[in-house]
C-alpha cells in the first residue's frame, strides 16, 4: 500500500476518446457525467468522468492532476487522463462493478446490513482516509453516493470534485461544498475547517448505511432547496442531535457514529484515534476489529 502520493508531475497521456466504445452512462460526479467505455484494443471495461470545459472553471483538470498521483487498495484506481479538443477533461477509472453504496443500499430491500459488514467497509473507509489525510488531501465531498462496491465487495472512495491539497498538516480550508445533509457544522457556519470535516461526513455516511435514513434532513428536497429550509437544516446540523440508530447494531458501534457527529470539530476523533490499522501493509491478511476494539483504541 502506498503510503506517500507520488510527485506533483502529471501523467502524460497520448489517449483520446477514439480508443474507447461508449455503453452507458451510469452516473453523475461533482462536476461532470460518468460513462461505461471499452477499450476497443484491451476490450476492458472502464469509468470515464468527463468535464465539460469552462473558461472560470478548472476543476476537471485539478481533479485529474491530484488523482493521478493517488494510490490506495480502498480508492477508486486512477488508470489515465487526458483533455479532448474541445477542452472536455476525460479521467479514465477502474470500473467498480458492485455500483455506488445507494445501488447496495437499495438491493438491499430495507434489511440492514450486518455490523460485520459495516465494520469491514468502515475501516477501509478509514484507511483510505488516513491516506489522504496524511498526505494533506481533505476529500470534502464523503458521502455513499462516492462509495463504489468491487466484484469482492471491497469498498473505494471516490470522486475528488471537491478535494483540495493543502501546504501543510495544520492548513485549514474555507471551501464550502460538498452534499449538504454530510457538511460539518463548522463549514455550514463558514468557519475554516481540516480533516475533522472528513470525519464527520463519515459518521454521517455510516448512519445512512446503518439506518437507511440521512442524519440531517428535513424530509422535503423542495423545501431544502428553499432559504428558509437551508437555513434550516443547517441548524439542525449545528444544534439538533441526531435520532438513535436501530438497536440491531452494538452500543460500540453507535457509540462509535455518535463520537464521529461531534458539534465540537475538536471533539471528534481523528483518524489515528479511531483506528488501530491505519499502518497496516498487508490488504490481504488484515484483520476487521470489532467496534468495541476500535473505540478501547481511542
Amino acid at each position: 500500500m502506498a503510503a506517500e502520493m507520488q510527485s506533483g508531475e502529471e501523467r502524460v497521456s497520448c489517449s483520446s476518446m477514439e480508443q474507447y466504445e461508449v455503453i452507458q452512462e451510469i452516473g453523475q460526479g461533482t462536476f461532470g457525467t460518468v460513462t461505461l467505455v471499452r477499450h476497443k484494443l484491451e476490450n476492458k471495461m472502464y469509468a470515464l468522468k468527463q468535464t465539460p470545459a469552462k473558461t472560470e472553471d478548472e476543476s476537471g483538470r485539478y481533479e485529474m492532476k491530484l488523482h493521478s498521483r493517488i494510490e490506495h487498495p480502498f480508492i477508486v484506481e486512477y488508470k489515465d487522463s487526458w483533455v479532448e479538443e474541445d477542452g472536455t477533461a476525460c479521467l479514465l477509472l477502474d470500473y467498480c462493478e458492485g455500483g455506488d453504496m445507494y445501488k447496495a443500499i437499495e438491493k438491499a430491500n430495507g434489511v440492514l446490513f450486518p455490523e460485520e459488514k459495516l465494520c469491514k467497509w468502515f475501516v477501509q473507509l478509514l484507511m483510505a482516509l488516513d491516506y489522504l489525510h496524511r498526505n494533506c488531501i481533505l476529500h470534502q465531498d464523503i458521502s455513499p453516493k462516492n462509495f463504489f462496491l468491487a466484484k469482492d465487495e471491497d469498498i473505494r472512495l471516490g470522486d475528488f470534485g471537491f478535494a483540495e491539497e493543502l501546504d501543510s498538516p495544520d492548513d485549514l480550508s474555507d471551501k464550502v461544498c460538498g452534499c449538504v445533509g454530510f457538511m460539518c457544522p463548522e463549514m455550514v457556519s463558514w468557519v475554516p475547517h481540516g480533516p475533522a470535516s472528513d470525519i464527520w461526513a463519515l459518521g454521517c455516511s455510516m448512519y445512512e448505511m446503518a439506518s437507511f435514513e440521512t442524519a440531517f434532513s428535513l424530509g422535503d428536497p423542495l423545501f431544502e432547496n428553499t432559504l428558509e429550509g437551508q437555513e434550516e437544516l443547517n441548524r439542525r446540523i449545528k444544534e439538533a442531535p441526531v435520532s438513535p440508530l436501530p438497536t440491531e447494531y452494538s452500543g460500540a458501534f453507535r457509540s462509535l457514529v455518535d463520537r464521529m457527529l461531534e458539534k465540537d470539530s475538536a471533539l471528534r476523533p481523528t483518524v489515528c484515534e479511531i483506528s488501530i490499522l491505519h499502518r497496516r501493509t498487508d490488504r490481504l491478511n488484515f484483520h476487521i476489529p470489532t467496534f468495541d476494539r476500535l473505540l478501547r483504541a481511542m
